[in-house]
Order: structure tokens, then sequence, then C-alpha cells
């Protein structure tokens, strides 16, 4: 129910659906007008009394007393204008702390704006803003981009037509175009970023950049490949890790992304994943391939963390989860190629972080490595070992020919797991070069005496 007149003339009730807000006065502000649509026609120009006209009109709490549907949204609009314009100052006094930069290196100039900067700057801009140095860095060179190449950006910042980040995105897009490129780029674009979402002003920014350099994408991408590639592991707010590639050569990622695809399919297509999502088995697939883990060990242990030395569980019963043909083929050729390789198992009655092995003497004979182990009181845990024939033998065994191995393991590849007390304990020996890909072990051994 709208605003209804009150008797003889009077202001009558307030037209807000909560009139009744605890120290807010019931009379309505006439200044709320000044957010009202008017058609669709409206324009709010950022400024210091717009800022101060939407605090006070807003109220205590923000609850907005007084205001219509209509005025709500021309207030909430009011506000991401000024913040735009407050983000457009801010970057405004960036641009005077460099022009007053008296450390700066003496190098060339873009009107009234040297080209660079001293370190001393980002330091003190990092105090000021309570940000990293990095950050800083970034946010100087903005405040330079878009007052040296980019004013007509800036411009829109200020005038609060572009947010922060749109008009970041623009800057970002520009940055590996020459002056004069950059500037038929911004001019094809102007009069199109008013209203437009973050996709559409990054659209609107490759593209002219693109008309006006046609061989900005292949250029920006091997530089980027040459200078910015990078692996990055760090903490998840969940409390888990996260690893990630970045600027890596496009066919080379969609190789490995391919691989890791695969890798999934193949645990999908086991029994002993249940009804696991594909994304968790394509983490799975993902740590596996760099870790140099075979399908094998994660069919067996099925969903859950797999540890090092990999233990608890067993071998997956379901004939879905034998390797193919190309796969035990593939370990082979790795296994062939590894001399006096050897597997350990672990006994699934030790918990996994219970293993303290004292001491390791490695010996080694014409075909095998014998491996003993010395451990300070009795050991919470016993370590086996199946070893590998040096010469090009396809079978993995422990003094046991592939005959002995349990009835229904597929391949050679079965048989040294039926060895062992905890057959899903497979983990490659320190010294393999190569076992279903190279191991960096966690666990060398010691040097022989």
């Amino acid at each position: 129910m709208g605003w209804q007149p009150g008797p003889r003339g009077g202001t009558g009730a307030s037209p807000d659906r909560d009139p009744g807000v605890p120290g807010v006065s019931s009379v309505r502000d006439p200044r709320l007008a000044e957010f009202a649509s008017d058609g669709g026609r409206d324009v709010l120009v950022p400024s210091g009394r717009l800022a101060l006209v939407a605090d006070e009109v807003s109220g205590p709490e923000r609850r907005c007393p007084g205001t219509t549907d209509d005025e709500l949204v021309g207030l909430l609009r009011a506000w991401a204008a000024v913040e735009s314009w407050a983000a457009g100052a801010k970057l405004g006094v960036i641009t005077e702390l460099i022009r007053r930069d008296g450390a700066a290196p003496q190098s060339g100039r873009h009107a009234d704006l040297p080209d660079q900067w001293s370190p001393s700057l980002r330091h003190e801009l990092a105090a000021a803003l309570a940000c990293s140095v990095q950050s800083a860095e970034t946010t100087v060179w903005l405040a330079w981009e878009q007052q040296a190449r980019l004013r007509g950006i800036g411009a829109l910042l200020a005038d609060g037509a572009l947010t922060f980040g749109k008009a970041r995105a623009v800057i970002d897009t520009f940055k590996y175009l020459t002056d004069g490129d950059a500037a038929r780029a911004e001019a094809l674009i102007m009069d199109q970023l008013a209203g437009k979402t973050y996709t559409q002003v990054l659209r609107l920014a490759e593209q002219a950049a693109l008309t006006v350099d046609p061989e900005l994408a292949e250029r920006r991408r091997e530089q980027a490949q040459r200078k910015d590639a990078r692996v990055t592991c760090f903490r998840e707010l969940s409390g888990t890790a996260g690893l990630s590639g970045r600027d890596l050569p496009p066919d080379e990622a969609l190789a490995a992304m391919a691989s890791v695809n695969a890798r999934a399919k193949q645990y999908e297509d086991c029994d002993a994943f249940g009804d696991t999502r594909m994304d968790v088995l394509r983490a799975y697939a993902y740590l596996d391939l760099l870790n140099g883990v075979p399908p094998e060990a994660r069919m067996a242990t099925g969903p859950g963390r797999l540890p090092f030395p990999v233990g608890g569980g067993s071998l997956c019963a379901s004939t879905r989860c034998r390797p193919s043909t190309a796969t035990i083929a593939t370990s082979r050729r790795a296994t062939s190629q590894a001399t006096g390789s050897a597997i350990w198992c672990r006994s699934a009655t030790a918990p996994a972080r219970s293993l303290r092995a004292v001491g390791m003497r490695a010996s080694r004979t014409s075909s095998t490595r014998a491996l003993t182990t010395r451990a300070a009181g009795p050991a919470p845990a016993t370590l086996e070992r199946a070893a590998v024939p040096a010469t090009g033998s396809n079978s993995l065994r422990a003094g046991t020919s592939p005959s002995q191995g349990p009835a229904g393991t597929s391949g050679q590849l079965r048989s040294a797991a039926a060895t062992c007390k905890n057959p899903s304990g497979i983990r490659p020996d320190p010294e393999s070069s190569r076992v279903s890909g190279e191991v960096n072990s966690r666990f060398p051994p010691a040097a022989s005496p």
C-alpha cells in the first residue's frame, strides 16, 4: 500500500515499508525525490554533496526511512557511483605521489608524470594502505595508466560510469599496446562502456585491442608463457591445499588435462569409488599423475587420502578395476628400464604415521638389491621387500614366480602385490628412475657404509 494523504491535507502515513523503526523520524525527507528514476532518465553525478545526502537519507543502520521502492534503487545506484568516484579520487592522489617522488629514476615522461618511480614509493604506499608491496606496486601502475595513457577510462571511473574492477579490466587489456594504439582502442569503446557488465566490458576491450593491433593476442601469449608461467601451492580457506599452474602453453595444458580426464574416467569405471563425483576423481587423477602413483594403487584404496607410503585397504575385487592391456604394457616398459627397483609395503596393522625406521642399509647383488632395516626397540610396523629383476623380465616378484600369485589377479603387475601383507601398499623404490613416472621419494635410503 502506497502513500495516502492525511486528514485536512496533512502529510499522511510514511510510504516506507517499515515506518516503525525506533529512533527514526516518520517525516519524509524531501531530498529523497532526487533519487527517483524520473522515467529512467536519472543521472547521478557523484560528488561530495551526493555522498553527504546519500549518507543522511540512508539513516541509522541504512534503513532508508521514507523511501519508495524506486527511490531505494536510486539510492543504491548513488552509493555505487560514489564508490567509483572515491576509487578514482584515490588513484588521483597516488598519481600526485608519483609526481612528488624525488627518488624516481631519470627516465621518460608522459606529460608531467615520470615513467618510473622509486621502490621507496611502493613501500610508503604499502604502509599507508596496509597492503603488500606487490599490491601497492599494482595500484601505483593502475594510477599511472589511467592518468598518463588512458585518461578517458579515468574520467569514466571518476564519473561513476565504470566500477574500479571494470576500469582495471580495460587497463590490463591495453597494457601491451603502444601509446598510440591504446588511445585508438580507448576511443573505439568509450561510448559503449556505461551500463555494461564486467564480462561485456572485458570483451569490448579485447575486441578493440585486436582491432588496432591484430598481432596482440599472439604477442601477449608468448610473453606470458616466457615470463609469467608458474606453479603455485597455497592453503585454501577450508584448510585443504591448492595447486595451480598459470600461464602455461595452451597445447601442453590441454594435453595434460586430457590425461587427467582419461585417468579419472578409469577411476569412474571402477566400482571402488561408488558415487564419488567426477570432479573429485579428477583431483585424485591429477595428484596421482604428478606423484607417479599407478592407477592400481588408487583403485585399491578407493575414495579418500592415499598415504605415503601407501597403506590400508586391499586390492579391489571387481574385474572392472583391473588395468587395461595398454596400461599393463606401459607399466612393463617402465619397469624394464628400472634396474633393481623395489616395492615397499607397510603392515596393514600399523598406523600411517607410526613407522619409525632408524637406519637402513642397502646391499647390492648382481640382480637384486637386499634391504635390511634396523629399528630402535620394537618396531611399530614391519617392512617387507618385493624385488624386481635387474634384467628385462616383465614379472614383479618377491622370491616367487608369477604363477604363484593368487587366482584372479590381472597380469604380472599383481604378482608383487600378492606377496605383501598389505597388497594395497605399493610404492616405487626411491632409487627407481621410472616406474609409472618419476618419483621423488620422501624416504631416501641411507648410503652404504
